[in-house]
């Protein structure tokens, strides 16, 4: 049966819109308005919560850490400059720097060199002393050799004062009530900026770090990417439209589908209150990319058909006939690659899955609503245009592919099978990295700023382990020996660069009471030493507060900190591996080990994204290949749609497995997005291939149906690939790292599928009898031809 008889109810319905068009484009101007000032309601993320799952038993270790020890993020400022700390001048201008710094509003502590307190020995007398005094009228330091004992024993030392003492460190911890919250950071951000520039002498180098400073860059960096990858898509695909079709006028209807798509979607964005973050963000630019499709079919269609015509009436009715249906599919198959990833446990995640499976298929709505209205009241393309869109470069390229499936489709299928056997043999090299410093591009200044903090001062992320026993353990020297013994093997893995527990603290004052020791024997084997030095120090308010910060009131949990080196090469999740490893293995049969802190959290919420992708990309070609079956009204044509799309998937894994790209939360969803996209061209294609089966003639093979189907819907394939490779190469002007190669892999994803569509799947097809008697026995012919 023709596969138009098949379609009365699509005929139906591009009647009804080509006949009610004027009324309808009321609705969706109507529509469009609403949502415009929905749209402008949009807000940025204001906290990163939206990227854990709460329910998460990382999320739970860290809240409860955090119960017990408290937060401890601090804003690192690194201060460099051409005189030693141990110059008056300088030591007066950090004081009057800190104690700006403690006038903030919202700046809970401030600690530096000039407000620090010690415990130390004075005139032969112990208690809690400031590291700065006045002497003679002038504020001094101890000796350079006093310093670096301090450097060795106390951890928090060396983020304050550098070993050649040319580089002062200022730790601000902000209120935890406003830590997530990007306005009142920038403020103090301001603050601190404007402070140091007042007091710091001319000479002086400065730099700002931390995770409050990184979320800001974090979200500021999303607004950008969503404005500059929305703007260039657009104008990529504004740009690419005219080329095809030689007119400006088809630009500006795929301009203004692509307007409404996004309004839309934003409008939706503010009303359901949505918050635009680092992952959400890129789906404005996609939608604007992907929008295009429907377009560019129902224009290629509606030029041939008024060019055999001349009926701008009818050939726009007779162009939305052929495409409604497979349009339809293409979209409820894009959207259902989306869809997938909404079972995530992650709502940012879950947000882009929905966000771009609704503007998908508001584009659908929009493209066949504008499109042949537009076209019907435009002036159409002179008969010279049109020659010109026939024998353009694009029309030649088609032309020598043809030529090439039809003489050479055997060797174009070997081609295809070892091109796909070497990305098969490449994804199981892929490796995943999901640090939140991979976010950015090592050329921006927040990770300049990191590496100059690094290089002068000690390294800044930290990883926390909490420790637990029974009460009152951590009064036991036997305990605090396993503790000693963990810290030691702790060291000696790649990446973590200092420990930071209690037991520093305690060795500290047992040197200053005691003398220096050789080692640490002594806190071991007097069994009423530890606690002698735990009591003492909670005879002094400075001592209790160091005491909050590393042991809990009942004595049976301890907080130990490792400072890791977060920016280097190694993946965080290796180096949480091992650490969580050693430590389990050191304290075992004595102690159970939690290692949490927010680096934890978010790798942990990144590994289970990269774990829950394989399940959604499964569901999304499950879900695609079932619907191909519906659209194609055969189970065989259905199933020979996976040949070309299985190319994109292998290219996104081999890919990133030979050249060492690492897999993380923006590139894992490339596969199952791009096997959403890429499938539009398979439908197109097959569609015409089973209307040319279905119109031809007894004595016309499978061989001729497919050049009828290669030459009608050939250029509208070439387009939209063109329109979506293009839009998704914009990526590579976003800040965010992990976005522009997301977008190379989506591109040459998209030209791979576009190859397998044109290329492989009919060389397959071509090359192997079977096939094609299958294709044939489904309509009583000949397979031959």
């Amino acid at each position: 049966m023709p596969l138009l008889k098949q379609d009365s109810k699509f005929e139906a319905l591009a009647d009804f819109i080509v006949d009610r068009r004027h009324p309808l484009l009321v609705v969706l101007i109507l529509i469009t308005a609403v949502m415009v000032w929905q749209a402008l309601g949009i807000r940025p993320e204001r906290s990163f919560k939206s990227s854990i799952a709460q329910n998460s038993v990382a999320w739970e270790t860290y809240r409860k850490f955090l119960d017990i020890f408290g937060n401890e993020e601090y804003i690192v400022i690194a201060i460099k400059s051409d005189k030693t700390v141990q110059d008056p001048s300088l030591l007066r201008r950090i004081r009057e720097v800190t104690r700006d710094f403690e006038r903030l509003a919202n700046v809970e502590d401030v600690i530096s060199i000039s407000n620090m307190v010690l415990f130390r020995m004075k005139n032969g007398k112990f208690g809690a002393f400031p590291l700065v005094e006045r002497q003679e009228g002038r504020l001094t330091l101890p000796s350079r050799e006093e310093i670096e004992k301090l450097r060795h024993s106390l951890p928090v030392m060396d983020l304050l004062v550098s070993k050649n003492l040319r580089t002062v460190g200022i730790l601000v911890k902000v209120s935890e009530k406003i830590r997530f919250d990007p306005g009142p950071i920038r403020k103090i951000l301001g603050g601190i900026n404007t402070i140091l520039h007042k007091h710091l002498p001319k000479g002086s180098d400065f730099r700002v770090v931390g995770a409050s400073v990184l979320r800001n860059a974090v979200q500021r960096y999303s607004i950008q990417t969503a404005i500059i990858f929305g703007i260039l898509g657009a104008l990529v695909s504004v740009l690419v439209s005219i080329y095809i079709f030689k007119s400006a006028r088809v630009a500006l209807i795929t301009f203004t589908v692509m307007g409404i798509a996004v309004i839309w979607i934003t409008g939706l964005v503010a009303l359901v209150n949505i918050r635009v973050n680092f992952v959400n963000s890129v789906a404005f630019g996609l939608i604007s990319v992907v929008t295009l499709a429907t377009v560019i079919h129902i224009v290629t269609h509606f030029n041939e058909r008024l060019h055999a015509s001349g009926d701008r009436v009818e050939g726009s009715r007779e162009a939305l006939r052929i495409v409604t249906r497979p349009s339809l599919m293409c979209a409820l198959t894009t959207a259902a690659g989306f869809a997938s990833i909404t079972i995530s446990p992650i709502p940012v995640v879950r947000e882009l899955g929905l966000l771009m499976a609704l503007g998908v298929l508001f584009s659908f709505v929009a493209a066949i609503i504008v499109t042949p209205s537009l076209l019907i009241v435009m002036r159409p393309v002179s008969e010279k245009v049109y020659q010109s869109m026939t024998g353009d470069y694009v029309a030649t390229a088609l032309d020598r592919i043809e030529h090439l499936v039809f003489h050479h489709h055997k060797t174009c299928v070997v081609i295809a099978l070892l091109l796909l056997a070497a990305m098969i043999m490449g994804a199981p090299l892929v490796r995943s990295d999901t640090q939140l410093l991979r976010l950015l591009k090592k050329s921006s200044h927040e990770l300049k700023d990191l590496r100059f903090v690094e290089e002068n001062l000690a390294h800044t992320q930290s990883i926390e382990l909490m420790v637990e026993d029974g009460k009152n353990a951590f009064k036991k020297p036997q305990v605090w020996k396993k503790v000693e013994e963990m810290e030691r093997r702790l060291l000696k893995i790649p990446g973590v660069e200092r420990t930071d527990s209690l037991l520093t603290v305690l060795e500290y004052l047992d040197g200053l009471l005691s003398g220096p020791r050789p080692d640490r024997k002594a806190l071991f084997s007097n069994q009423a030493l530890i606690p002698e030095l735990i009591g003492l120090m909670s005879l002094d308010f400075q001592g209790r507060e160091i005491l909050s910060r590393y042991l809990d009131q009942g004595f049976s949990r301890i907080r130990v900190s490792l400072r890791i080196h977060a920016s280097g090469s190694r993946p965080l999740g290796e180096i949480i591996g091992e650490i969580r490893k050693t430590a389990m293995e050191a304290m075992a049969g004595t102690a159970s080990v939690a290692v949490t802190g927010e680096l934890v959290v978010f790798e942990a919420e990144s590994g289970s994204l990269v774990r829950t992708q394989t399940r959604s990309l499964i569901l999304a070609v499950s879900c695609i290949t079932l619907l191909l079956m519906i659209q194609l009204g055969s189970v065989s044509l259905g199933t020979l749609s996976l040949v070309p799309n299985a190319f994109p998937l292998a290219a996104i894994f081999g890919i990133m497995g030979w050249t060492g790209l690492r897999l993380d939360f923006i590139t894992v969803f490339a596969a199952t997005i791009s096997i959403g996209i890429s499938v539009d061209d398979t439908i197109h294609y097959l569609t015409q291939f089973k209307r040319a089966l279905g119109a031809g003639k007894k004595n016309e093979g499978v061989a001729e149906c497919l050049r009828k189907a290669h030459r009608v819907s050939g250029k509208a394939l070439v387009s939209t690939t063109a329109v979506i490779s293009l839009g998704l190469l914009m990526m590579l002007f976003s800040p965010f790292r992990p976005m522009t190669t997301f977008g190379l892999l989506g591109s040459f994803a998209m030209i791979i599928a576009l190859i397998g569509d044109l290329v492989f799947m009919p060389s397959f097809i071509l090359s192997f009898p079977f096939v094609r008697k299958v294709i044939a026995r489904h309509k009583g012919w000949s397979p031959e031809g």
